[in-house]
C-alpha cells in the first residue's frame, strides 16, 4: 500500500520521542465553568491517534477505514484527569504504543496544559484491529504491525531509561 503522505518533522528527530499534537481550547469545547468539558478529551485522543497513524505508521486512517476496511475500535478505556484546562489555553497530547498484541493495540495518551506544562490527563485506550465488513477482530496486518512494533519498543526503552 502506498500513500502520498505529508512531510512531517518526525523524520528529522535525532532520537525517538513520543508523538505529539496540540489542540487549542476553544469556546465550544468548554462547559459553563469555562474549562474543557471532559468528553472532548476523547475527541482529542482519536484525532491524535489518526495523526499518529499518518505521521508514525505511514497510513491514512480514513483510507484504512474506507478502502482497506480495517478499523481500530475502542474496547477498553481508562482515564485519569488531574487538573482542568481553561478556555484560551492549549492541550498538548502525546501518543505512545503501550502494548501491541495479535490484534489489539493499546495507545497511551498524556495531556499537558500548554500554559504551564502541567500534566492534565492520562489515558490508556485498548483498540482491536477489526475487519469492518465482518465486524470481527483480525491479526494486525504486517504493513501496520512493523511500525507499531517499532513504536512500542521505542516507548518501552524510553520508559526503562526513566
Amino acid at each position: 500500500m502506498t500513500y502520498d503522505l505529508p512531510q512531517t518533522p518526525f523524520a528529522h528527530l535525532s532520537s525517538w520521542v513520543p508523538y505529539e499534537t496540540r489542540f487549542p481550547v476553544r469556546f465550544g469545547l468548554c462547559d459553563p465553568a469555562r474549562i474543557i468539558y471532559f468528553p472532548n478529551y476523547f475527541d482529542f485522543f482519536h484525532a491524535a491517534m489518526e495523526d499518529f497513524f499518518r505521521d508514525r505508521v505511514g497510513a491514512l486512517y480514513h483510507v484504512l477505514l474506507g478502502k482497506e476496511r480495517i478499523g481500530f475500535p475502542t474496547v477498553h478505556l481508562e482515564v485519569d484527569f488531574a487538573t482542568p484546562v481553561a478556555f484560551g489555553d492549549e492541550v498538548k497530547i502525546t501518543v505512545e504504543i503501550a502494548k501491541l498484541g495479535r490484534s489489539s493495540v493499546a495507545f497511551r495518551y498524556t495531556g499537558y496544559r500548554q500554559s504551564d506544562g502541567k500534566q492534565v490527563v492520562v489515558a490508556t485506550q485498548t483498540t482491536v484491529c477489526t475487519d469492518l465488513d465482518a465486524f470481527k477482530s483480525v491479526t494486525t496486518p504486517d504493513f501496520l504491525r512493523a511500525p507499531l512494533e517499532r513504536e512500542e519498543k521505542a516507548a518501552a526503552a524510553k520508559k526503562a531509561k526513566g
